[in-house]
């Protein structure tokens, strides 16, 4: 059992951590690594959405399908109403990504699709305004695009229950909304997309804070502290 035989246990958020000490006690090195995101990505080339003449609130990435169908179908319901309440303020919603998009509104949401992973930075550089939905009222998994959305600069609405939407705080680039509370999201999207931002700042502070190099910086101090000088 992982509880018994590791000499370290790695979680990614602080509910995560708390939840293992519950559940485990406080015997074990739980290291708290965090997500993270590229230090160097391409500079703005093609604006996606140039056929689009409202401003883009994006969603970006996999919604589930088979895996996860319960997650699938509240997201996509979600999704529907977001994009219909976003409509009603001249604002699109555009989904990227993978996963079962039977049931989409059509007239509410527009699905662009997959695309390669070179090519998702543009669709974030040119949105105006990113959503992240939680799973539910309680969460202990983080959202990893919340990462991607802000070294962009892009302005993210996230919901209460993420557990790492302290980033969007943090980064002071975006709203958090109560859990489920589709008109408060709708109405913070709208605020995020016209609100005068310090972009620069956001991006400085993944840079800082969170990239690949820092979270494997965590796990090189354990192997020193455990090697020595056999490292």
């Amino acid at each position: 059992m992982i509880a018994e035989k590791s000499r370290y246990i790695t979680v990614l958020t602080a509910p995560s951590r708390d939840l293992w000490i519950e559940t485990f006690g406080q015997k074990h090195n739980l290291l708290l690594v965090p997500g993270a995101a590229e230090q160097h990505i391409p500079e703005p080339c093609v604006n996606p959405y140039s056929c689009f003449p409202e401003p883009i609130a994006l969603y970006a990435g996999h919604i589930y399908d088979g895996s996860q169908p319960e997650i699938n179908l509240l997201w996509k319901q979600r999704l529907n109403r977001l994009g219909g309440l976003l409509r009603k303020k001249g604002i699109r919603l555009c989904l990227l990504g993978t996963g079962n998009t039977k049931g989409l509104d059509k007239k509410s949401v527009t699905y662009l699709g997959a695309v390669e992973y070179d090519g998702i930075w543009d669709y974030h550089y040119f949105a105006n305004a990113a959503i992240v939905l939680g799973q539910g009222p309680v969460q202990h998994n983080e959202s990893t695009k919340i990462y991607y959305y802000l070294r962009t600069g892009l302005p993210v609405v996230g919901e209460s229950s993420i557990p790492n939407n302290y980033l969007i705080g943090d980064a002071d680039l975006g709203f958090i909304a109560n859990y489920g509370d589709d008109q408060q999201m709708t109405e913070m999207v709208e605020a995020a997309i016209h609100n005068k931002w310090d972009r620069e700042h956001a991006m400085r502070y993944i840079l800082e804070n969170h990239t690949w190099n820092t979270r494997g910086s965590i796990y090189e101090d354990v192997i020193k502290k455990e090697l020595g000088s056999e490292y």
